[in-house]
């Protein structure tokens, strides 16, 4: 990006041109002090423009030719970049994989508390179903990743603290809403139907194990 900005560069130099007419005037200006007349000089007006013009062309070529090889180094540094493993696996850290996990644990615990109908249980279950598949991912992350550091240990023990603490605060929520609230026999049935996914479905299934993984991994407390 910085590369292809000078390429402005160029089409600015063209206002030269322009600029040339305004310093013909003053030229005569120039050799009035020493003395010359206008008949003496040795080009006209449109002489020197076109010399200008001339001149100009031939820079904003060499500009060109100069920038281009720039450009095109940093435009197949950006592809080398892309094609290095796509840069994710790359660019992965233990910090990366335990917040996405946190935060897609701290997504699934504290929504299921508000479902209250059908819509709202078909959602949710729509969304825990499309987790499956990036909690494995995560898993696979985990184990190519080298042993944490106590740094990241610690790092992570408290981000679990803070993310379950929310947790519980938000389930305390909306057990307190739901016993104010009257469900429907057909809300009553869904919200039996996820619980009993979210516990032994897919989604349970691959959450419990990358619980205990991340569990032995960074030596996180149960709450």
């Amino acid at each position: 990006m910085k590369s292809c900005a000078f390429l402005i560069l160029p089409t600015r130099a063209l206002n030269f041109c322009k600029w040339a007419g305004t310093l013909y005037d003053e030229i005569p200006k120039w050799f009035a002090r020493l003395r010359v007349s206008r008949e003496a000089m040795p080009l006209d007006r449109g002489e020197v423009i076109l010399y200008c013009q001339r001149v100009m062309k031939f820079l904003k070529t060499l500009m060109v030719c100069l920038i281009l090889p720039f450009v095109f180094l940093a435009c197949d540094q950006k592809t080398d970049e892309e094609e290095v493993g796509g840069g994710e696996a790359v660019a992965d850290t233990h910090e990366k994989v335990y917040s996405e996990y946190f935060g897609m644990m701290e997504e699934a615990l504290s929504s299921m508390g508000s479902i209250e109908s059908k819509e709202t249980a078909d959602a949710f279950l729509a969304k825990i179903n499309v987790m499956v598949p990036q909690l494995l991912e995560i898993m696979n992350r985990v184990r190519a990743l080298p042993e944490p550091s106590d740094i990241e240990k610690n790092s992570a023990q408290s981000l679990h603290a803070e993310v379950m603490s929310r947790i519980k605060l938000k389930q305390n929520l909306d057990r307190q809403l739901a016993e104010t609230r009257e469900l429907t026999p057909e809300a009553k049935v869904a919200i039996a139907a996820v619980r009993a996914s979210f516990g032994s479905g897919d989604f349970g299934v691959n959450m419990k194990v990358i619980s205990r993984q991340m569990d032995a991994i960074y030596g996180l407390k149960s709450y």
